[in-house]
Parts: structure tokens; sequence; C-alpha cells
């Protein structure tokens, strides 16, 4: 994986720490995150040894990790790209946000796993936005949605 995100993305990027190759722990050292409102987590030591992770010069974060789905859908990445990297709110719906990439597209990911939901950005922006509103690790598909934009109706 740290291969092919070497050869084929982030060759074309502006990194400041490549935390594979700089130290993975240090860079998740006194990270946390919520995954919905009022929560905390903290990475475990089995996320922090199986992510890559690179932080940009602007101070954004971007990690992946692999697997989920069936076999034939081995190849997936699962993205999260924190737009502020360390500072707060390190909240998904208002500065982290979760995608998956397979067979050479992106998805939003809906964190079906962990919420029992279904969305898919081609569903009604209505539906979206109810979604995005209860989970905000579905606000993904909202923004895919709406071409990339954050509306001025964005719950978050």
């Amino acid at each position: 994986m740290y291969a092919w995100f070497d050869e084929y993305v982030i060759q074309y990027m502006k990194i400041l720490v490549n935390c594979n190759k700089d130290n993975n722990k240090a860079c998740f050292h006194n990270y946390s995150y919520s995954t919905f409102p009022g929560e905390s987590n903290i990475p475990s030591s089995s996320m922090v040894n199986t992510r890559i992770m690179y932080i940009f010069q602007d101070g954004s974060a971007f990690t992946a990790i692999t697997g989920g789905g069936t076999e034939s859908m081995s190849r997936i990445f699962h993205i999260i790209f924190d737009t502020n990297g360390y500072r707060k709110p390190n909240a998904y719906g208002q500065d982290i946000f979760s995608f998956r990439y397979n067979k050479g597209k992106i998805y939003c990911d809906d964190h079906k796993s962990v919420t029992g939901g279904s969305v898919a950005a081609s569903d009604s922006r209505d539906t979206l936005l109810d979604a995005c509103k209860n989970n905000p690790q579905a606000c993904s598909c909202l923004i895919m949605h709406d071409g990339w934009e954050i509306k001025d109706d964005y719950p978050w």
C-alpha cells in the first residue's frame, strides 16, 4: 500500500511529513477525533501500525488503510482526510471526511459497519442532508453530491 501511494498519489502532492518514513507513531501522538458529537477516540496501536499517513504543507492530514468488502473488493482503500490536521475540532462532518477508493473510483464512505446505515452520493439531496445531520460520517456523501461544495444549509 505504501509503495502504491508513493508511486501513484503522493508524488504529486506537497508533503511536509511522510509518517511512513518519518516515524509513524509520532504522527498520531496526541491525535484524537470524534466520530459522533460528544465522543472522543484515540487511534489504537493497531490503527497506528496499519495506516499510512501524510501531513501536507498546509497542515491537513491524509490517512488510509486497506481492506473491507468482499474478496473481489480487497483492493479498497479507506481514505480519511482531516482538513486542518491536529487542530480542533477533529470531528467527522466538520473537518474530517471519509472516502473509499476502489478500482479507480472514489466513493463516499458512510461507515455502514458503524451505523448500519447506507447512503450513496447518488441518493437524493434531502436523504443525504438528513443522513449528514444524524451521522456526521455520512457527510462526505452530501459533499460529493453537491459537487464537492459545502452549501449554506450544511448542518455542521
